[in-house]
């Protein structure tokens, strides 16, 4: 993986971070990640170069979530961030 795809992948987590920041910040949680085909594969590759976290820490990136939260990935073209009311 070089350098500019590892940079979009962290640019793109950091994003999708600050979009459920603001989501707490209005009351609501984060109940699903749902990103375009293009977007999931990048952050699958980018965890699968990171290699696995050892057993019993934490991992912001699993293989299918991402801060805990479930990815999906469909044939749109935004990142849909799916909330409810907390």
């Amino acid at each position: 993986m070089g350098d500019e795809t590892r940079k979009t992948a962290q640019a793109l987590i950091a994003e999708i971070y600050g979009r459920i920041y603001s989501l707490r910040n209005e009351g609501r949680e984060a109940t699903a990640i749902v990103l375009p085909p293009a977007q999931y594969r990048l952050l699958q590759e980018y965890r699968a170069n990171l290699g696995d976290v050892p057993a019993g820490l934490p991992d912001y990136l699993g293989r299918y979530d991402l801060f805990g939260i479930p990815l999906y990935t469909d044939n749109g073209t935004d990142i849909v961030i799916r909330a409810r009311r907390i």
